[in-house]
Parts: C-alpha cells; sequence; structure tokens
C-alpha cells in the first residue's frame, strides 16, 4: 500500500505503488520508466509549460502522465490544461490520448481510494434551490426580522 494522506488513516492510495502513485514535481523521466504515473504542473514561463508538456506526451506516450494547472504561486495560468489540450491537438496528438492526459488518468489514480468517483459529478445529487441550508436565512428575512424588533411600540 502507497501511504500518502499522512493522515494514520491508512492512506488514499491502495493496490502497489506502481499503481497508485502519482509523482508530482518529481524526475518525470524516472516515474515513467519505472511504471509510476508522473503528475505535470502546467505555468506559463517556467520550464514546464504548454509546448514542454505536449512533448513529453509525444515521447513517453499519454499512459501514466497527469496534467494540472495550478494557481498557487507566481504567474499561473487556470486555462492552462485547456490550452494544452487545444495545442496537444493541433499537434496530431489523438483525442483519446489527451483524455487520458487531462482526465483519465487522474480519474484512475485518485479514483483507487474509493472516495473520487467519476459519478460524483456526472449523477450529482439533486438539490432543492427552494430549501434553505440549516439555519440560513435570505437577507431580505433578515431585514424584515430586524425592522420588527427595532419598531415602535
Amino acid at each position: 500500500m502507497a501511504q500518502s494522506s499522512g493522515n494514520g488513516s491508512g492512506g488514499w492510495f491502495s493496490g502497489s505503488a506502481q499503481e497508485s502513485l502519482a509523482c508530482p514535481c518529481c524526475g518525470s523521466r524516472l516515474a515513467l520508466k519505472h511504471g509510476y504515473f508522473a503528475g505535470f504542473s502546467i505555468y506559463p514561463h517556467t520550464k514546464m509549460g504548454n509546448e514542454r508538456l505536449t512533448e513529453i506526451v509525444r515521447h513517453y506516450g499519454a499512459e501514466r502522465i497527469i496534467a494540472n494547472s495550478a494557481c498557487d504561486w507566481g504567474v499561473s495560468d487556470p486555462l492552462a490544461v485547456h490550452k494544452t489540450a487545444a495545442l496537444m491537438a493541433g499537434r496530431g496528438i489523438a483525442p483519446e490520448a489527451i483524455r487520458k492526459v487531462i482526465y483519465d488518468n487522474a480519474l484512475t489514480v485518485y479514483g483507487l481510494s474509493g472516495v473520487m468517483k467519476e459519478s460524483d459529478w456526472t449523477t450529482p445529487v439533486p438539490i432543492d434551490q427552494r430549501s434553505l441550508f440549516q439555519a440560513t436565512v435570505s437577507c431580505a428575512a433578515a431585514r424584515r426580522h430586524a425592522s420588527k424588533r427595532h419598531a415602535a411600540p
């Protein structure tokens, strides 16, 4: 079992480490060579941009490569994955390979926990927009309540 949550719950992943480890910010060639998943955060104006990831996918194929766009430090682009997918398509990478890199591979790895399932967003639980969440009240209801308290006797 590859434990990575550090919370004592037995880890996020089960199975062999090679089936379940996503290796962000590591030596990509080494991770892929040994059968691990490799995660790539795409940042503009750095060594891992859209162009480089496209070439990595061309060289290594789409198996076990995960693309993501992080917006945590410096100059970031929340649309980096979309732009990279478009660049890959423009350079002749098959749509099935692009989907693996930007969606399927991440779902495979993070789905091993049993906590993340595609059905969580493809078949969401219906929400009754008319009901309030616990004791939440609308602004109008709060104003009415306040005006009644301050009304003259």
